[in-house]
């Protein structure tokens, strides 16, 4: 269940290093041409909405604790976590990438950022709770899993990943240790986090002028465009000094 089981923990460092590693654009949304900007209508109309599918991931994650201690039950326990799981991972896809998109449009948003935030702080807490899935899993003898697998077609397609937690269950620790581990993720994004913000909200880059007498905003973007198109060494050795000094 390398996939299922350790969706959870999958979606928290996606969160962490994603909003860790963004490199937003400075310039208000509002000053861009429309028709270059992402249409993001399409996933959300307003922040309201984006609230509306927030409670929902919300009351996903609480059902799936309801399946704590009972997952040696039966296979249809294990199949009613694996779907809920699912739909879970299917919900947060959309409700991160609203306020993800909207700091990488414009790493000024307030909303935006404040939002993330709240996003990353729940998942932390939501990964502590359910650090006792892949221990309690793991308690179900391996040939008593093969024998759901071959018995409900619904577990078929997780055959392998279902499998592999076995090959692994050296590497897992047990339910309390698991959750003394999950406490890390957050503390431990702090640092990135931080250079984030230093690096593209909070910096002026310097501007430019090249031999052709274009002037450029040394931004961390522009920096590699024009490394990598220019063909005056001259040009080339200024970008460097400039974006290095």
């Amino acid at each position: 269940m390398k996939r299922t089981l350790s969706l959870i923990t999958l979606m928290i460092a996606i969160v962490f290093a994603t909003y860790a590693n963004q490199e937003g654009d400075k310039t208000p949304d509002s000053k861009v041409d429309a028709k270059y900007s992402w249409d993001l209508s399409q996933l959300y109309s307003s922040w309201d909405e984006w609230s509306t599918d927030l409670e929902k991931a919300k009351s996903l994650m609480t059902e799936i604790n309801t399946y704590k201690g009972r997952l040696n039950e039966s296979p249809q326990v294990l199949i009613d976590l694996l779907n809920t799981q699912e739909e879970l991972q299917k919900k947060f896809g959309r409700v991160y990438r609203y306020p993800a998109f909207m700091r990488s449009l414009n790493s000024l948003d307030q909303d935006a950022t404040l939002q993330m935030q709240k996003l990353m702080s729940m998942y932390a807490a939501f990964n502590t709770a359910t650090s006792w899935i892949a221990p309690e899993f793991l308690t179900i003898p391996k040939e008593k899993m093969e024998k759901w697998i071959n018995e409900n077609k619904e577990l078929e397609p997780y055959r392998f990943n279902l499998m592999d937690q076995y090959r692994l269950q050296q590497h897992v620790l047990d339910a309390e240790k698991e959750e003394l581990l999950s406490y890390f993720s957050k503390p431990m994004s702090t640092a990135s986090s931080i250079y984030d913000e230093l690096s593209t909200s909070d910096i002026k880059f310097p501007t430019i002028t090249l031999s052709t007498g274009e002037e450029i905003e040394l931004t961390h973007g522009n920096y590699s465009k024009y490394m990598e198109v220019s063909d005056n060494q001259d040009d080339r050795k200024l970008i460097f000094d400039t974006y290095y000094k």
